[in-house]
């Protein structure tokens, strides 16, 4: 039986550190509006009686209760009484990192120089007024993303990043193109597309409520025209400033190159398969491509918190032939998959590329359309482990799609052939 959006599941054991049990999830509400917090407690005493809610009309009481117990997720406006939005958020930030930050924004929560000075803060930003479905959907979702890696310190880096590591040549790039009045939007996006650490920073400022967003989008091209190239301009600034921060040695900057690599040919090659399937509907032509790129994002992440056991592991799988996701979560207690899944929902992206992004190993754990799950870990296959491909070959003549394999095969060797 698959386990419900919310649930919890027991980890792998680590030989880095064994994983705590997960406990009830802890959500607390921060909103001046007494009776808004009163339509929250009503619905979530239906909707969610097994999570543990606390409710708050000021900041000072928000950040009492966060010096007390662990929370899992905060919930506020920016216009409080005393302690404002922005500072409960910096206070959240440091007393818990693994915290999952979302902002309430409508007229009357702050100007725009407050709400700039939350953004690097929030890992979400929602509408106000906001439909109680949707309410307890994101907090739900960023429940359950946070539920995907157990290993407290893990969850505090990945609670804790304003921004992930990229590669310099991007940077440069993007900035002089979007210094250009005249530029196409195709270019900024293809640039964007080859840094997963980029795209998923735009796909997560273009999905927040500041931009009064009508749905959840998972295209950079969407996401880009979205937010504006003032703001890209800015995301590249941030990542700039990232940067010079060293990352270590030459071998950390080879694996960096290879990643952004990976992840690149990985969207270029999807995108070729949903072009040449004909029951590629829409969404899977969006969703497949995005996940090709957004999944390596994890392998980043890893990169930066175990770089001896992320490359052991990579040099084993190539050494043993075995799947590198299994090495992972035997020396490290999770793996590169479930780690972008969690950030990414952490973020806010929509649920069907996050689950999809964290489950494609594992089709029986994900909701995602089963032949959406097939196609992104073949995709990876033939990028980073072909030693896996007569597995998937056999695996495809068994459930009947053979011809559809071939098909993939043939458009790999020529689309790597040439990237």
């Amino acid at each position: 039986m698959r386990e419900q959006p919310g649930t919890t599941r027991r980890a792998p054991q680590s030989t880095a550190s064994v994983e705590r049990p997960r406990q009830q999830p802890s959500v607390l509400f921060v909103d001046r509006d007494q009776d808004h917090l009163a339509s929250v407690q009503v619905l979530l005493s239906e909707q969610a009686p097994h999570w543990r809610v606390d409710y708050a009309s000021n900041a000072d009481d928000a950040i009492a209760l966060a010096q007390r117990r662990p929370l899992d997720v905060v919930v506020t406006g920016m216009a409080l009484a005393g302690t404002d939005g922005v500072a409960l958020l910096e206070r959240v930030r440091t007393l818990q990192p693994h915290t999952v930050r979302i902002v309430l924004s409508g007229d009357g929560d702050g100007d725009e120089a407050t709400l700039q000075r939350a953004i690097p803060l929030a890992h979400q930003w929602l509408p106000r007024p906001i439909e109680p479905a949707q309410l307890y959907a994101a907090v739900d979702n960023a429940i359950t993303s946070g539920a995907l890696v157990h290993r407290d310190d893990l969850r505090a880096i990945l609670g804790n990043a304003r921004a992930l590591p990229s590669l310099p040549a991007v940077f440069a790039e993007v900035a002089q193109l979007i210094a250009d009045p005249e530029v196409d939007i195709a270019r900024v996006t293809a640039v964007v597309e080859r840094d997963p650490a980029m795209a998923a920073r735009v796909l997560q400022l273009a999905n927040c409520a500041f931009y009064r967003s009508e749905r959840p989008m998972a295209s950079v091209r969407e996401a880009i025209v979205r937010i504006g190239l003032r703001t890209l301009a800015n995301c590249v600034l941030a990542a700039e400033l990232f940067h010079a921060v060293p990352c270590g040695d030459r071998q950390t900057a080879f694996l960096l190159e290879a990643i952004e690599q990976r992840a690149r040919r990985q969207a270029m090659l999807l995108t070729k398969w949903c072009e040449l399937q004909p029951d590629a509907d829409r969404d899977a032509r969006e969703l497949l491509p995005t996940a090709g790129l957004l999944h390596e994002v994890g392998a980043l992440v890893l990169l930066r918190f175990d770089p001896l056991n992320h490359r052991t592991a990579l040099r084993l799988a190539q050494r043993s032939r075995v799947p590198l996701e299994s090495l992972e979560r035997r020396l490290i207690g999770t793996d590169h998959a479930r780690v972008a899944g969690s950030i990414l929902g952490t973020w806010g992206l929509p649920w069907p590329l996050v689950d999809l992004i964290a489950n494609h190993h594992d089709a029986d754990r994900c909701y995602a359309h089963t032949d959406h799950c097939a196609m992104l870990a073949a995709a990876e296959a033939f990028v980073a482990t072909p030693w896996l491909l007569p597995e998937f070959e056999d695996k495809a003549n068994r459930h009947g799609w053979g011809e559809r394999f071939a098909l993939w095969s043939a458009v790999a060797e020529q689309v790597l052939g040439t990237a």
